[in-house]
């Protein structure tokens, strides 16, 4: 209001008031009557806000709804238990021993330098020819052993496997280098290597005639 009135006189404050007076007396009554409220209205709100408040009243008093418990899914049923099959298992057992058995008459071989990484794999291959039942005899080819590592190398045979001959070692000279072109290559000690073990005269091949070519990772 002090807004509105700054700058105004007090004069001129009351000459308007005194206009707005005269103004409102001139106005017809029926412009200065409050509207009317129609009754029919007043009905019709009272009675909406009646039903609003039994609704409400009704959801307060009702019990809360609980979910109704869904159907569990049945488990799938298994097929009944059969017993083993004897008489199937024995087969089994005697076509095994019958592998093993022929096993013997096959001599695995396998060509190696004299690395340490080419030692332990060698060591897998014998032990996996134990766990297979593998019965006939296997050789490592090592080509390029200094006499104190092929020394080394059959005392640990002796200590790991005892009289197992069937685990042995047969060492060459170093084959990697081509004669004709003085070039040196690795993998000359595979077929040459096998060569000298053919040739090898103390080694009794009746025993065991098959011969079985395999890499030492062939574990």
């Amino acid at each position: 209001l002090g807004n509105l009135t700054s700058g105004v006189t007090e004069r001129e404050a009351v000459q308007s008031s005194k206009r707005i007076a005269a103004a409102f007396a001139t106005m017809p009554r029926t412009a200065r009557r409050r509207p009317r409220v129609s009754l029919r209205c007043c009905v019709f709100t009272l009675l909406a806000l009646a039903v609003g408040v039994v609704h409400l009243a009704a959801q307060i008093a009702a019990p809360p709804k609980v979910a109704a418990p869904q159907a569990v899914a049945k488990p799938e049923e298994l097929p009944p238990h059969e017993p083993l099959d004897l008489d199937e298992d024995e087969d089994e057992r005697e076509d095994f021993e019958g592998d093993a058995a022929r096993s013997a008459r096959v001599r695995v071989v396998f060509s190696t330098d004299c690395t340490p990484y080419q030692d332990w794999q060698s060591e897998v291959v014998f032990n996996s020819a134990d766990v297979v039942g593998h019965r006939g005899p296997v050789t490592r080819i090592a080509s390029g052993c200094s006499p104190e590592k092929e020394a080394a190398l059959r005392q640990r045979y002796a200590a790991l496997y005892g009289a197992r001959a069937r685990f042995s070692l047969h060492v060459t000279p170093e084959f990697d280098k081509d004669s004709a072109t003085g070039k040196s290559y690795h993998f000359y000690n595979k077929p040459r290597g096998m060569e000298h073990f053919l040739n090898d005269r103390s080694i009794d091949f009746e025993r065991a005639p098959i011969i079985a070519l395999i890499d030492p990772d062939f574990a």
